[in-house]
């Protein structure tokens, strides 16, 4: 063989070489950023599912209050309206909550519980202790989803 057809063979594999490590650094490339996109875009929806049962959980657990405190201070037709608008809010934020609940684990279950048994009544001495059961509960179902949010942001699958 002579020396141009041996140097056009050289160039001919080097060619093909380098296509294939080019399309393999390309789809090795092209999966990692598709992992990174997918752990991005998974914690954010969870980070985002936190944040609005906290906000739902702060709203419900602060219209209770109000609800259990009333003011003597307003007059009584607009004290009526204003408790009208607290409870709407309260209802609005507990289906929030309970819409977002797994009825198959059991904190779950004790939150939907502890939600729907609060008695906000002026008359409950046992507001506070229920409201706080109410807070540690939702801190319970919170850190294993903030746990995950870290190692999925991580590029982990759990």
């Amino acid at each position: 063989m002579d020396s141009e057809t041996t140097s056009a063979l050289i160039a001919l594999a080097g060619v093909v070489f380098s296509v294939i490590v080019s399309f393999i650094v390309s789809m090795a490339t092209t999966r990692f950023n598709y992992k990174q996109l997918f752990a991005e875009t998974v914690s954010k929806n969870r980070m985002e599912w936190i944040n609005v049962w906290r906000e739902n959980i702060s709203t419900f657990l602060a219209c209770a209050e109000v609800l259990h405190k009333p003011s003597s201070t307003a007059p009584s037709g607009s004290r009526a309206q204003k408790e009208d608008e607290i409870r709407f809010k309260l209802y609005h934020a507990r289906a929030m909550i309970t819409s977002r609940l797994n009825m198959e684990e059991e904190l779950h279950k004790i939150m939907f519980s502890a939600i729907n048994t609060l008695d906000w009544s002026p008359n409950n001495k046992e507001f506070a202790a229920q409201r706080e059961y109410i807070l540690e509960t939702a801190r319970q179902i919170l850190k294993p989803e903030w746990e995950r949010v870290k190692h999925e942001a991580k590029g982990k699958n759990k």
